[in-house]
């Protein structure tokens, strides 16, 4: 499945949906590459630790107020109407300084073990994640 169909997109993400797959922390994100009409807007899901990493980054955006620029590579599943990028690595192009934040975010998350935390400081303020991902689908009980 995975062969001959290598991907790479480079545009702004926006978070989906979160949930939980095989047990596994899961993301749904839009890459936009280009107008819709176009076909400039990419279904991406990223899972494990590169979900945790992609939650962190856009908490970490979102909370700044800062679009979210980033490069995916990965691989086209397409097997019905519902084809997506399945993310192998997310590049987010962020200042040093959101980096170093969305890091801190990370490690947050990672200690949560299992289940979403209520809050996570970014850059010295406690955030809900419930006001944070207010549009995006959480399933599975995770916040």
């Amino acid at each position: 499945m995975k062969r001959y169909n290598q991907v790479i997109l480079d545009g702004q993400m926006s978070l989906r949906r979160v949930y939980a797959i095989r047990g596994v922390l899961a993301v749904e994100a839009v890459l936009t590459t280009d107008l819709s009409v176009l076909g400039g807007s990419h279904r991406v899901v990223c899972e494990n630790d590169l979900a945790l990493e992609t939650l962190g980054f856009v908490l970490t955006g979102r909370a700044h107020r800062e679009a979210l620029h980033a490069t995916v590579h990965g691989w086209l599943w397409s097997a019905d109407e519902r084809a997506h990028v399945v993310a192998r690595e997310v590049v987010f192009h962020v200042p040093p300084l959101l980096r170093e934040q969305a890091v801190n975010v990370i490690k947050q998350l990672r200690k949560a073990e299992g289940v979403l935390p209520e809050r996570v400081a970014v850059n010295g303020w406690q955030v809900s994640l419930r006001e944070m991902l207010a549009d995006v689908v959480v399933d599975g009980g995770l916040v």
